[in-house]
């Protein structure tokens, strides 16, 4: 798919020559001005997964984002193999296992809802600026339809704390049968882990919720200022793309993105946005077009993976960052915020 992506579709758009041309030509202001955005949008990912563990430090946050960011962008299932990066990583410093899944399941929730849902928004601001994009329309009905789902299923799975016990239940019988002669004590109780962990989300959410919800959006907006940015700064005016058209754009890509297709989105990624951003466009502009798309990929995929290859270094010679094993993390790390509702 990348062969047929970067060999064939894309040349058949711009020279890649005249691309390169213009990012040759990119004035000095323009590369500090993007490169300022892009080091900011890097940072933004930061605080969310802070919000998302109490007790996170800011160096911990930065080492666990970029060296997961790395993994999950270069090897297939990339997703996966990233959270369990994150997870080694985050137990190594003493965390909770209880606290780093529910920190996994925050910030990809949390993430994804803003995907979904931001296909609507953009659909508004086209319309607002008087065009309306058909095909958008069918994405923002999809976005909203299983953002409202996913919703339901996380109230519904937060209140019924019945469903968690009987499900743990049901999982340390099956364990029992798979593992007939492991002596009682040295099996895992999933059905009491469950609702320790269905209690320490809960807590979670309702005293991080809105931070984190506002963190994960300015997040996606950094990145956005960042696309939007990196066409302004190689030629692409408001009068050739208006900013609602590349939010548009944003919205599209980053729904897509969801998809696991190829690692990153790498290939998918850049013929999203300069497909649909060359829609109506040819010569000079698409090349300008491309030119910014490439170069915004440089800045927030080429770069982070750099960045995690630092990562993994500090990860393994940083030994003083090591704790005991579950000294940190749960409940008991929120006590210095709003008091704990019961526990129902």
């Amino acid at each position: 798919m990348l062969v047929a992506i970067f060999g064939f579709i894309l040349p058949q758009i711009a020279d890649y020559d005249d691309a390169w041309a213009v990012v040759t030509d990119l004035r000095s202001a323009a590369i500090l001005t993007i490169g300022v955005v892009g080091a900011w949008n890097l940072y933004t990912y930061w605080p969310v997964l802070k919000a998302a563990l109490p007790g996170l430090q800011t160096r911990e946050a930065m080492v666990v984002q970029q060296a997961s960011t790395a993994i999950a962008n270069t090897v297939p299932a990339g997703a996966a193999v990233g959270m369990a990066v994150t997870f080694r990583f985050l137990r190594a410093w003493g965390f909770t296992k209880q606290a780093i899944a529910n920190q996994l399941v925050a910030v990809n929730m949390a993430s994804l809802v803003v995907k979904l849902l931001m296909p609507v928004v953009a659909l508004v601001v086209l319309a607002m600026a008087g065009e309306v994009n058909g095909a958008l329309l069918w994405l923002a009905l999809v976005g909203i339809t299983a953002a409202i789902a996913l919703g339901i299923a996380a109230v519904v799975a937060l209140r019924a704390e019945e469903t968690a016990r009987n499900a743990g239940l049901a999982l340390d019988r099956l364990l029992e049968r798979l593992q007939p002669h492991r002596r009682a004590e040295h099996r895992p109780t999933l059905g009491t882990w469950l609702l320790e962990l269905r209690h320490e989300f809960i807590a979670l959410a309702r005293r991080e919720g809105l931070r984190l919800a506002a963190l994960t959006l300015v997040s996606h907006i950094s990145l956005f200022a960042v696309l939007l940015v990196t066409l302004r700064g190689v030629g692409v005016g408001p009068d050739d793309v208006d900013w609602s058209v590349v939010f548009a754009a944003f919205a599209f890509v980053r729904l897509l993105s969801a998809l696991p297709v190829t690692p990153g989105g790498s290939g998918v990624v850049e013929l999203g946005y300069i497909g649909f951003l060359t829609t109506e466009t040819s010569g000079a502009l698409a090349a300008e077009i491309t030119a910014a798309v490439l170069l915004f990929r440089a800045v927030t995929f080429v770069l982070p993976l750099a960045l995690g290859s630092v990562a993994w270094l500090v990860f393994h010679t940083a030994t003083s960052w090591r704790n005991e094993t579950d000294s940190r993390g749960g409940v008991e790390a929120l006590s210095d915020r709003a008091p704990l509702a019961s526990h129902p």
